[in-house]
């Protein structure tokens, strides 16, 4: 499977590495296994070949769950919040009917009461496929749309940041000048050696003493996705794609960045401050030295923010990528009364409970 999924990738030209096999691999091998649901999660790899080549993966697992109450068997793409996004691996050039001819085939292959397509490209070939006459087989509905900012890094550094907010820049300015000023305060680029790398350490360190902490997302306690970028670390360094920015005060970690990177992209995939350290804002001077440095780069043509359009990020550019969580339903009983539930009954739950809040509201101001 790893050699037909990275000949596909190569072949499609544009793909990034959250569709690699590597990826995916070490997100099944971390995740997987502890989705809960009725039944464990299965995984689900349907892939079809045309003269002796793969022309279509679809990486998904299947897992009986309890939908809005009801046990139901579903079909879900391999994402969760560590994929900047997700996709089917497709060759360019594959028709839309084509696509969608093949993503019917797993549909009917399954069975699902219902899909969930997390974070799929709204660019994306399937997305464009699902849209076609021949899905009109399947009720698709979207929400949760994820705004992820896009910095453009071919073109010179001195014009992309005269481009940015006077705010921007003056906040920049003064955050320059404090740390030029403070000479315990360095920030250090480290090609990452593998998953042992002391850099990496450091970086659990600081996320132990971050505000995630309080929401049980930071690397220390968390170990499924610690162990995920263990994994993926592993497979990058072996070419020199892994690498974490690093800021110290006093030689004590205090902020960082872990970049993956693939032919084109660099992709801050995961960062953290000490909270104790705040004032020095160490996390906003982590991003401007890696992110200038991709500018410096000319084999990196994008910096993918890798996140939702945070406050702080939309000072960086006016270029997202669009993705949205889709639902699929079949036209089948059980199906259109997941769907029914789900886009009609309580879209329409919630417009009535904000009527009749505003008309308290309205209430209260009369009296």
């Amino acid at each position: 499977m790893r050699s037909a999924w990275e000949n596909a990738f190569r072949a499609s030209g544009g793909l990034k590495l959250p569709l690699s096999w590597s990826w995916f691999y070490s997100w099944w091998c971390n995740f997987g296994p502890h989705f809960e649901g009725v039944e464990p999660a299965q995984l689900r790899v349907h892939w079809f070949e045309s003269d002796g080549k793969v022309r279509a993966i679809f990486p998904m697992y299947a897992q009986r769950v309890r939908a809005r109450g009801f046990p139901a068997n579903s079909l879900r793409a391999m994402s969760n919040g560590h994929s900047p996004y997700w996709d089917a691996v497709l060759s360019p050039d594959l028709p839309a009917d084509d696509v969608w001819n093949a993503f019917n085939a797993v549909v009917k292959s399954e069975s699902p009461d219902y899909i969930v397509l997390r974070r799929l490209r709204d660019d994306s070939q399937l997305n464009d496929a699902l849209r076609t006459e021949g899905a009109k087989s399947l009720r698709c509905g979207a929400k949760n749309a994820l705004l992820t900012p896009i910095v453009d890094t071919t073109g010179d550094w001195d014009t992309y940041i005269a481009q940015r907010s006077r705010k921007y820049r003056q906040n920049l300015r003064r955050k320059l000048r404090d740390f030029d000023a403070d000479d315990g305060l360095t920030v250090c680029r480290y090609i990452l050696q593998g998953s042992d790398d002391q850099a990496f350490e450091d970086a659990v360190s600081i996320s132990a003493n971050s505000w995630k902490v309080d929401v049980g997302n930071d690397l220390a306690s968390n170990t499924m996705s610690r162990s995920f970028l263990r994994q993926q670390i592993d497979y990058l360094v072996q070419e020199g794609k892994a690498c974490i920015w690093m800021c110290r005060k006093d030689g004590h970690p205090i902020a960082y960045e872990l970049h993956f990177v693939d032919d084109s992209s660099t992709f801050p995939i995961r960062a953290d401050y000490d909270r104790r350290f705040s004032k020095l804002s160490p996390g906003s001077l982590v991003e401007y030295h890696a992110l200038r440095s991709a500018f410096n780069d000319p084999s990196i043509r994008a910096y993918d923010c890798c996140a939702d359009d945070y406050k702080y990020l939309r000072n960086l550019t006016n270029d997202y990528r669009y993705a949205s969580d889709v639902y699929a339903f079949p036209r089948r009983p059980v199906s259109q009364l997941l769907g029914g539930i789900e886009f009609d009954l309580i879209p329409f739950a919630q417009r009535l409970w904000s009527e009749i809040r505003s008309l308290r509201g309205q209430g209260h101001k009369s009296k």
